[in-house]
């Protein structure tokens, strides 16, 4: 399992997902399977424009088969299939502070 933070240092979204598409190539070479994905959800929670971007090209990585699935944090709950089946290939997951709960300001990507 790695963790990028795509939202440090401020890029622009086209940055953010060039650094994004970067972690998937590293991360498939060394044969991790999870990404966690910090992007944020913009200024007073009303979603910026990383995670905006990210809503529409995790679904296109998706049907690309670039990647195997996704869930966003905001859908992070125990019913959620795709959670359940990262939490069996990455048990320590479960353990992540960026996971722990809900929360709408990081994804997690299944290669």
């Amino acid at each position: 399992m790695r963790i990028i933070n795509i939202k440090e240092n401020f890029p622009n979204v086209d940055y953010a997902k060039f650094i994004l598409d970067q972690e998937i190539k590293y991360s498939k070479a060394i044969g991790n399977r999870v990404i966690i994905v910090i992007h944020g959800y913009g200024s007073h929670g009303h979603g910026g424009l990383i995670r905006l971007a990210l809503k529409n090209y995790l679904p296109f990585l998706k049907k690309q088969h670039i990647i195997t699935d996704f869930v966003f944090g905001e859908n992070w709950g125990e019913l959620n299939e795709t959670k359940q089946l990262i939490c069996k290939i990455a048990p320590d997951i479960l353990i992540n502070d960026q996971v722990m709960n809900i929360n709408s300001g990081v994804s997690v990507i299944l290669l």
